[in-house]
């Protein structure tokens, strides 16, 4: 039944200007926090990770800039879905053209293997990601998510009623670290949504940040 009903349009870098935010501004920002701590960790929520084009997207950002740049700094990114079986699907991680259009062609050829008309992701890729069953509006399993610094929910909030709404927003707030950040979709606001983030705007973008 949750297969039938949820919604899984998606591709890599579906908000190209959203993602070079993250990459110029958001990590810069997070690191700066971070890279004088004993053992520093950075961990990135996306909260309802569909077919996996998010977090992978999110996960070549990160190869591609930081990674070699900061040695010392442990990456995560915790990529969820309400929905089992399109997990199992972007653990394979295997796209075809539609997925993939968005994808600078440097990244296509560094991080996928191409198999006739679908691409793979690589090794280095895949394990910057850990894959979990999470069911946004049940609280017990939200309680469960911690010490995130970058939680992103895009395209999601709108699908859910009102009270649920504010308990999601509430519960992704608690998830993350003081000075944390939350981006929802990149024509989406917290509007109507009663929250405790300082709101910020980077280009076109609305940001929220845990005080």
């Amino acid at each position: 039944m949750v297969s039938a009903i949820t919604i899984n349009e998606t591709y890599f870098f579906r908000s190209e200007e959203q993602f070079n935010i993250i990459q110029k501004s958001i990590l810069p920002r997070i690191i700066k926090q971070k890279e004088n701590k004993p053992h520093p960790r950075i961990r990135i929520w996306s909260t309802a990770c569909s077919g996996g084009d998010e977090p992978y997207s999110l996960a070549i950002i990160l190869q591609h800039h930081f990674i070699k740049k900061y040695p010392h700094i442990q990456f995560e990114i915790l990529a969820s879905d309400i929905d089992p079986e399109i997990i199992q699907k972007a653990k394979r991680g295997v796209y075809n053209t539609y997925s993939i259009r968005n994808i600078p062609g440097h990244f296509l050829e560094a991080y996928f293997e191409r198999h006739g008309d679908t691409y793979k992701i690589k090794a280095e890729i895949a394990q910057l990601v850990d894959f979990k069953k999470i069911n946004l509006a049940d609280p017990m399993e939200m309680i469960r998510v911690h010490s995130v610094d970058l939680a992103i929910c895009a395209n999601v909030l709108i699908y859910f009623p009102g009270q649920v709404r504010q308990r999601v927003v509430s519960a992704i707030y608690n998830s993350l670290n003081t000075q944390g950040f939350f981006m929802v979709g990149f024509s989406e606001t917290l509007f109507g949504i009663e929250h405790q983030f300082q709101k910020t705007r980077d280009g076109k973008s609305m940001t929220y940040q845990k005080r």
